[in-house]
């Protein structure tokens, strides 16, 4: 199995309580709270052929955050053709002309475009103002073709935030162990003397649970975590007087998705067919 190479467990639970349902569980209408699942995984790929595999190392179950919001974000650019260009792309786009008199139409329409983009050129070479007055005296102006062009989805980036309070001695050494797996996890490791090379940090999984809260959410893909941040004086510099531990630490992190969305990957996680694996049930939660 495998052991943290900082002292703690490797299934973490905060609060401890977490896994409590709304009510007495005697009571049929009683509802499981609530909370997410976090597990550190190694990346494998032996191939770029072959789908990559994960072997979890860390599991972490917290709380869903005061501030959760989901962001979809698509790239597109802004580029504009050349008269000439655009000219011949628009006529395509009508398709073939019907007979040769359309198409001679054409060729005139595209022929007077470009006559009156050179005017304007040869006169903007000479002076802005006297292509300004070009284009009042023809009454033409060059049309840039503006068109927007689809790029790519771009990769989903979340950030977390919680503040700890532990009520007992051992939540204050969970909480502990959480910050220090997260920075633990999150940084490379040195494959060669010197540092030449550095392996990458482990990937992290998110899930939301229970299952009926998760079908009412949203999935992630894999993960990287991009920053840790904490506070450990969120309230000011008080401290548990015995252990010199802070009474409430504020951890935040962000994390950025390794694969994009498509449709497809959309009505999977629809039909409940989404393949990331399911971390709750190694936790036992």
């Amino acid at each position: 199995g495998y052991s943290s190479p900082f002292g703690g467990p490797d299934r973490l639970v905060f609060p401890s309580d977490l896994n409590r349902t709304a009510g007495a569980r005697a009571n049929a209408g009683s509802v499981e709270v609530p909370y997410m699942t976090m597990g550190f995984s190694s990346y494998e790929r032996r191939s770029i052929y072959q789908q990559p595999f994960y072997r979890d190392v860390m599991r972490i179950a917290l709380p869903i955050p005061d501030n959760l919001s989901e962001q979809t974000a698509l790239s597109y650019d802004k580029a504009q053709l050349d008269s000439v260009a655009g000219s011949v792309v628009e006529g395509l786009s009508q398709g073939v002309p019907e007979n040769l008199s359309q198409g001679l139409r054409s060729v005139e329409t595209v022929a007077t475009g470009i006559v009156a983009s050179a005017i304007r050129n040869l006169a903007n070479a000479a002076s802005p103002n006297i292509g300004n007055a070009a284009s009042v005296l023809t009454g033409i102006t060059r049309n840039p073709f503006q068109v927007v062009l689809f790029k790519s989805p771009e990769f989903r980036a979340h950030t977390f935030s919680w503040q700890f309070a532990p009520k007992n001695q051992a939540e204050t050494e969970t909480v502990n162990n959480i910050i220090r797996a997260f920075k633990y996890h999150s940084l490379p490791g040195v494959l060669a003397a010197g540092g030449v090379f550095f392996s990458y940090p482990e990937i992290l999984r998110i899930n939301f649970r229970p299952d009926e809260t998760a079908n009412y959410m949203y999935e992630f893909k894999p993960c990287v975590v991009e920053s840790v941040a904490v506070n450990y004086t969120p309230n000011g510099p008080s401290f548990f007087n015995r252990t010199g531990a802070p009474t409430a630490v504020q951890f935040t992190i962000r994390v950025q998705e390794i694969e994009i969305w498509t449709k497809a990957d959309f009505l999977r996680n629809a039909q409940g067919l989404f393949e990331n694996a399911t971390i709750t049930q190694a936790l036992g939660l």
